[in-house]
């Protein structure tokens, strides 16, 4: 798969992720338990488009943080600790055991 196809295919699963939330959404109750205590109850419930929305976002800022990161690197390699082709051993120069 080439580099554009895989954005549009990672944008339409960000794009479904969204529209499931949104469609799952009103059959949610007004809050969700999120944290149980050490007896079982739960002790933390918060409002149900905070957790619900929670994941969706987090998704698209994880996604939009490494294309960014990928883009800058692709743009400027100098700035990252990589070794270039012409650095390489060569093979007969291999790692010497001793």
């Amino acid at each position: 798969m080439t580099s554009g196809r895989l954005k549009q295919v990672n944008i339409v699963l960000l794009c479904a992720y969204f529209a499931t939330c949104a469609y799952l959404w009103k059959r949610l109750p007004a809050r969700l338990p999120f944290h149980f205590g050490a007896s079982g109850r739960a002790d933390y419930a918060p409002s149900t488009p905070v957790l619900w929305f929670a994941p969706p976002c987090v998704a698209v800022a994880v996604s939009a943080l490494m294309y960014g990161l990928c883009s800058y690197a692709a743009a400027n390699p100098q700035t990252w600790n990589t070794l270039r082709a012409r650095e390489l051993p060569d093979s007969g120069e291999s790692a010497q055991t001793g």
